[in-house]
């Protein structure tokens, strides 16, 4: 496999030239192209054991990172804490160093974003999803619940095609 060469502008989301469509149900997700092939690869085998592997999120520039960013430490997002359970009044309830602090717990800082790179995306199984339910990447559905058996399959599969293990989310 060969390697994408990163430069400064790609490493911090100011271009998207190293990026390209992963071609699934949701259009607009963008990775390298060696993401892509490893990904496309790995698919194909959980069909095999019937899960249907799908992408939510892939490359995202730095202004997309930023929407991300500044909408949790403004309130205008959900906020999870650590055990990933909303955080009521968290603009009132924490100090601006503990919101940073919180906040940077799921969400890098605009241009120190894995997802710049087009190597990092965030995956569900949506056969596995109950009636309703929506898409959730918190380890919740992962540990226990409707993610669980997808959960299972990365652990034992994903690195055989040149993925790590992020959070349950995958770097090429």
């Amino acid at each position: 496999m060969s390697t994408t060469i990163f430069n400064t502008q790609a490493l911090h989301g100011l271009t998207d030239e190293h990026v390209e469509a992963l071609g699934l149900s949701i259009a607009s997700v963008r990775c390298t192209h060696n993401t892509k092939i490893a990904f496309l690869r790995m698919r194909e085998a959980a069909l095999k054991d019937n899960i249907e592997l799908d992408v939510v999120s892939g490359f995202r520039d730095f202004s997309r990172q930023n929407l991300i960013y500044s909408g949790k430490l403004l309130g205008k997002r959900v906020v999870l804490d650590k055990n990933e359970n909303p955080i009521k009044d968290f603009l009132s309830s924490l100090s601006d160093l503990e919101k940073v602090k919180t906040v940077l717990y799921f969400s890098a800082v605009p241009g120190f974003s894995r997802h710049h790179y087009g190597t990092d995306l965030d995956v569900f199984a949506p056969n596995l999803l109950a009636p309703n339910e929506e898409i959730d990447l918190t380890n919740k559905v992962y540990g226990s619940g409707s993610q669980a058996k997808l959960s299972a399959w990365l652990d034992g599969n994903m690195q055989k095609f040149g993925f790590l293990d992020l959070l349950k989310k995958m770097v090429l």
